[in-house]
């Protein structure tokens, strides 16, 4: 891969307008930040669903701290290949800039396509669709397996890039229109849902859906990276990583669902140097703020030791897996395989065993369980015989149709008409793409409505 490509501007749509102030990927930037679906995440999950507490995160602002960490690693990441000639730093065209600002845009918009409740709700729109629809995807599997493995192996991640290039409504109706460099590095997986191997970390997960395979492919082209990752795309998926792994430790001491002292001795049970180096200057940095450090104070100070050597540890991981990547043989993550991988591996065990099964968390998921497959089943009453001129069923069945958001009904009619994909494959697809666009209150709120009031 090369950087001339990598970076490449231009966009699936030509743009018109533009003004003088902001170059092309500052212009995917602030498309970003006006969107719609980015607002939603304000009421969407991130470790804890329907949560009271102000201080605790949404999807949003874990999308914003990722986005501040991505533009930091980036950026430094992009100061040292242009230190070795490997990108330019002109005035007129500094890559370095523009791989930070890339980076920032796709920690903005990585979540945008995860629905409601979480990875719970994935889950509970692929048990929907194995339990419900069993013989309608064999049916669609005979005509093309990734339209069947779609559904059943349904990712936030491939619905990310169907919100980014079909469903957000901008004026040329390409969703935001982004530059191919953003949208190759908001690929995070780069196979489609029938061709997952579990021994490639960036083929584990369906990456896009067959309905946007053309729209992935034409990506691949304009910026050189066919059936690879973006460069930018481990960066990125590094801050994930790094917010992760420390920000969700911080939220569950915050509620009280884990006790610092008892998160401390488990990070006192490795002597790696990492993991040693973040508790004494976690002690350091919490003390200089109160003589007598509550656990909230603890777990703030974790929080910025640790993403601090976290960084560390990814911008030297990069280099030295700089050539593997650039020649798409690496195939793993960046904080994972480096010097803080046992660091990131005790919070994540932590998390795993102690945070994500308490009954704070279950009970909501169970809750939104029932929600979605309610919902799902209503909604399909209507999509599956109703269109924008046509009602095959009751009246009642044209009037769920119509409580269909007007976007998603006018993105499915477009579809529909010029597709060669089964008629089937999107009538199931705009109950999901609707379903998924639901904030936590919204489900839910509807889910009363429609129920008993």
């Amino acid at each position: 891969m090369r950087w001339s490509s990598l970076l490449s501007q231009e966009r699936l749509t030509p743009s018109q307008g533009g003004d003088p102030w902001r170059n092309e990927f500052e212009r995917d930037y602030d498309r970003a930040v006006f969107c719609t679906p980015v607002r939603r995440l304000q009421d969407k999950a991130q470790v804890f669903p329907m949560e009271e507490h102000d201080a605790i995160r949404t999807r949003l602002t874990h999308s914003l701290e990722v986005s501040t960490v991505a533009r930091t690693i980036a950026r430094a990441s992009a100061v040292w290949l242009a230190k070795e000639k490997e990108i330019e730093c002109l005035p007129q065209g500094d890559q370095v800039a523009q791989i930070e600002t890339i980076a920032a845009t796709c920690g903005l918009i990585h979540d945008l396509g995860n629905p409601p409740f979480g990875h719970a709700g994935e889950e509970a729109i692929r048990e929907w669709f194995l339990n419900n629809h069993g013989a309608r995807i064999k049916k669609i599997r005979r005509k093309q397996q990734q339209c069947a493995d779609d559904f059943v192996h349904f990712d936030g991640n491939a619905q990310t890039i169907r919100l980014l290039t079909r469903l957000q409504m901008f004026g040329d109706q390409q969703g935001l229109n982004l530059t191919c460099a953003t949208l190759s590095s908001a690929l995070k997986y780069v196979s489609p849902s029938h061709e997952t191997i579990e021994a490639r970390h960036d083929a584990s997960k369906p990456g896009y859906f067959a309905s946007e395979k053309a729209i992935v492919e034409v990506v691949g082209k304009k910026t050189g990276t066919e059936g690879v990752r973006h460069p930018i795309t481990f960066l990125v998926e590094a801050a994930d990583d790094i917010v992760n792994a420390t920000v969700d430790v911080e939220d569950a001491i915050k509620k009280g669902v884990i006790k610092w002292a008892e998160f401390e001795a488990q990070l006192r049970t490795s002597k790696d140097s990492q993991v040693v180096k973040v508790l004494k200057e976690t002690k350091k940095l919490a003390k200089g703020r109160q003589k007598n450090p509550t656990d909230e104070t603890y777990a703030q100070a974790f929080r910025v030791a640790a993403i601090q050597v976290m960084v560390g540890a990814v911008l030297e991981s990069f280099r030295g897996k700089y050539e593997d990547i650039m020649h798409g043989k690496y195939h793993n993550e960046l904080l994972k395989t480096s010097v803080a991988g046992e660091l990131r591996g005790i919070c994540k065990t932590v998390l795993k065993q102690r945070v994500f099964p308490s009954d704070l968390i279950l009970r909501v998921e169970m809750r939104g369980k029932i929600v979605i497959h309610d919902l799902l089943d209503m909604f399909w009453d209507g999509a599956a015989v109703c269109d924008e001129k046509t009602n095959k069923g009751t009246e009642f069945d044209g009037k769920i149709y119509k409580l269909v958001s007007s976007n998603y009904r006018h993105v499915f009619h477009k579809e529909k008409s010029g597709s060669q994909l089964p008629e089937l494959y999107h009538r199931l697809q705009l109950v999901t793409d609707y379903l998924a666009g639901m904030t936590d209150t919204f489900a839910s709120t509807l889910h009363k409505r429609l129920r008993n009031g």
